[in-house]
């Protein structure tokens, strides 16, 4: 679609994007160009959190990229600037490379290293605990206490309590988001003995919001003189409606039942999920596509405020799982939800490509376990939550002891290795999956770390027969320790890590050093 006329009168432009406030929703605002004969990739990324826009585009022989802000044809953007007034574009990455491709998107991971704040950039990931695939947004005050005591001592950092905690008793949790009042039924003693249960369980507690959103069954639903409109109508996203996020108002309202809330009840993480797009924009400027920008952008200056005044808060980054993952939003967050895979087999699949994306200190990964996982299911989903930040989940009332003590041992290594999650270079090894929902043969990923140490995680999708996969690795690595959940027949012949696998769906993880 690209190459030129023969006269050269024509211009080929092939546009792509995303329209709405869900910036990752379809594609990433990223492109990469391979220049195949000189060995070289140029990649660029943009830091845009409203609607946006990539353009290549020919004439004659050559190739122009552009990146930017959605024109009025796509994303209906058009803004007026009058004398003496300004205008700040997002910004664009750019960086050219001669090497391979993970090597160009690491250069673009540098601009977010460069971001991280002091507390960010510890060698030492958390381990986090969500209830939510525990009580599916039924938290209680008696449920985490239960939850609590099977924890104590397992050495979780984190323990967050996610959707449901305000549910009304008649109208459930779904769809009263909007009044941010605790559920009385659910914590008759209010979430600060919660909170310090928690604490005292010897984990920090965390707290889940979709701050934007007004669901329809909320008291504030009516509040139109604060909720975002197109045509002078309220804005309908399936069940939810949307505040302005520009208002003077609606900042003071959310400050009292965010801010304070946490900081009232010694919350020191929050969830911020949105899972509703506004489409393509909203009244009150120059367009609908400026109105979506101005309403990103003051949703985010809402999330600098809740930095500023909850001390040490930590903030993560959720839009029905990995719709925010763009430069704009992921400098504000210091955790990223990659997914709301929870519990899939393609999690490990979704994680890798994601780390070329993200940074995987930030990345959280579910690992959801079920009473009914056979032991080699519980490797599978502990070792995918290490292409990030392990977050553990699902039927911990009713693990055996054997599925525990592997589950420990997962945990246990997680957090030996990861320094080298933290500060690394990932190469993925493995047949191209032609579906993410039909994965067969393997994937295997080596991580080399800036401290001698490197980690491997392999998965063996559907096969049969016996698995046998080869992974080539730099030379002077030993093994240092392994996780699994059988005999793998591990060994390294020269530079090269042998793993069998007998049996489909198939986990191993193993630590490497250096000589």
């Amino acid at each position: 679609m690209l190459e030129p006329s023969w006269a050269r009168f024509g211009v080929r432009c092939e546009k792509y994007g995303t329209t709405g406030s869900m910036p990752v929703r379809g594609y990433f605002p990223f492109i990469a160009v391979e220049d195949k004969e000189a060995g070289v990739f140029w990649a660029a990324g943009l830091a845009c959190s409203s609607s946006w826009q990539i353009e290549a585009v020919r004439i004659d022989e050559n190739l122009s990229i552009s990146l930017g802000l959605a024109d009025y044809e796509f994303g209906h953007w058009r803004k007026v600037i009058h004398p003496g007034d300004s205008f700040t574009t997002p910004e664009c990455y750019l960086t050219a490379v001669e090497a391979d491709f993970d090597t160009a998107c690491d250069r673009l991971l540098d601009i977010q290293r460069e971001k991280l704040l002091e507390s960010q950039k510890a060698d030492r990931l958390p381990l986090f605990f969500n209830e939510y695939c525990t009580t599916w947004g039924e938290p209680s005050e008696s449920n985490i206490e239960k939850i609590l005591e099977v924890l104590k001592g397992r050495g979780y950092d984190y323990f967050v309590i996610d959707a449901g905690w305000y549910a009304d008793s008649v109208k459930g949790w779904q769809d009263n988001m909007g009044d941010w009042r605790i559920a009385k039924d659910l914590f008759p003693n209010g979430l600060k003995t919660v909170v310090e249960k928690i604490n005292s369980a010897g984990m920090k507690a965390g707290i889940w919001f979709e701050l934007e959103v007004v669901g329809k069954d909320a008291d504030v639903v009516n509040d139109e003189a604060h909720l975002l409109t197109r045509d002078g109508k309220v804005i309908v996203s399936g069940t939810r409606r949307f505040w302005d996020m520009r208002s003077e108002w609606v900042e003071e309202y959310l400050t009292e039942r965010v801010i304070d809330f946490l900081n009232e009840n010694g919350f020191e993480y929050i969830k911020i999920d949105y899972n509703d797009s506004i489409g393509i924009g909203c009244d009150k400027a120059d367009s609908y596509g400026e109105g979506l920008r101005q309403c990103m952008e003051a949703t985010k200056h809402f999330y600098s405020k809740i930095r500023e005044q909850v001390p040490g808060i930590a903030i993560e980054v959720c839009s029905s799982g990995g719709h925010r993952l763009e430069p704009g939003f992921m400098e504000l967050a210091d955790y990223l939800s990659f997914s709301d895979a929870h519990e899939e087999k393609e999690i490990p699949v979704i994680a890798a490509d994601l780390q070329k994306l993200i940074l995987a200190s930030k990345s959280q990964i579910w690992s959801v376990l079920r009473k009914s996982d056979e032991l080699k299911r519980i490797a599978y989903s502990v070792c995918a939550g290490m292409y990030g930040v392990l977050c553990i989940s699902g039927d911990v009332f009713d693990l055996d002891d054997k599925q525990w003590e592997l589950t420990d041992l997962g945990t246990a290594f997680y957090k030996k290795v990861s320094p080298v999650i933290a500060k690394g270079i990932t190469t993925i090894y493995g047949p191209f999956q032609n579906s993410n929902r039909a994965l067969k043969e393997y994937q295997a990923g080596v991580r080399y770390g800036k401290n001698g140490k490197a980690l491997v995680i392999a998965h063996a999708f559907e096969h049969s027969g016996q698995l046998d996969i080869d992974i080539p690795l730099e030379s002077g690595y030993e093994i240092e320790d392994i996780y699994e959940s059988g005999d793998h027949a591990v060994r390294k012949e020269g530079n090269i890590l042998k793993i069998g696998f007998d049996e489909s769906f198939d986990a191993v993880a193993l630590l490497l050093s250096r000589s």
